[in-house]
């Protein structure tokens, strides 16, 4: 764990393998409006109230797939591999206002879903760190990563309006949605896919669909001893 917070920190052993998924794993959630409890302890209309214009939901995860490391005298190296997912949801107040409330009036209802948005990926990170004790006081590292992903989905609105009544309903605006994997998918209108191909193997779910880099650099200072 101590180099995935700072480079520059080194393990305390000299060695060291991780098991896969046990070694590492950390799933994190967290939202802008409202907290777990508050949903439970409030009923749906103080609930509704507590809202903000714009509710944004996040979520990340990662599993370490293998980890190892070695020091060799003031010289620590690291090797990881991850898997590592992250989602976003954004959801306006007027969603949960047709939720909870539908139509109250007989014909003009008006919802402002501007703020409506997801974007999802999941990718593959293989680092290869390496930190260096120069004294008693200063310790630098740095990790080299390759970001291979396996899927990326993503659904932005734009003026995204819905008006509606006991008899109509008129969706107007403009949205965009991206996608990239191993599904190939086709389509001319917002509401139907014409055609989607999957693959045939295990091989080609697994091939990398997209690729990235990065880079962690970290200093470590002992002001005092200990």
């Amino acid at each position: 764990l101590r180099h995935q917070l700072n480079p520059a920190f080194q393990s305390e052993k000299k060695y060291y393998i991780s098991l896969p998924v046990l070694g590492y794993t950390q799933i994190s959630y967290h939202n802008t409006s409202f907290s777990l409890q508050e949903t439970f302890e409030k009923d749906i209309h103080s609930f509704y109230n507590s809202l903000l214009p714009e509710n944004n939901i996040y979520a990340d995860m990662q599993t370490n797939l293998f980890s190892a490391g070695m020091g060799i005298h003031n010289t620590y190296l690291s090797l990881n591999i991850a898997q590592k997912g992250k989602v976003n949801v954004g959801l306006p107040k007027d969603l949960y206002k047709l939720i909870i409330y539908g139509t109250p009036e007989k014909y003009e209802n008006l919802f402002n879903l501007c703020s409506l948005g997801f974007s999802g990926i999941s990718y593959m990170e293989t680092s290869i760190g390496i930190s260096q004790q120069f004294n008693e006081q200063w310790t630098i590292g740095v990790k080299l990563k390759l970001l291979t992903g396996n899927a990326n989905m993503s659904f932005v609105a734009d003026n995204l309006d819905i008006s509606g009544g006991v008899d109509s309903w008129n969706l107007k605006g403009q949205a965009l949605f991206n996608y990239a994997g191993a599904a190939d998918m086709q389509t001319d209108k917002i509401y139907e896919l014409s055609h989607v191909k999957y693959p045939n193997s295990v091989t080609e779910w697994l091939k990398p669909h997209g690729y990235g880099a990065g880079i962690d650099f970290g200093v470590h200072f002992r002001m005092l001893q200990n």
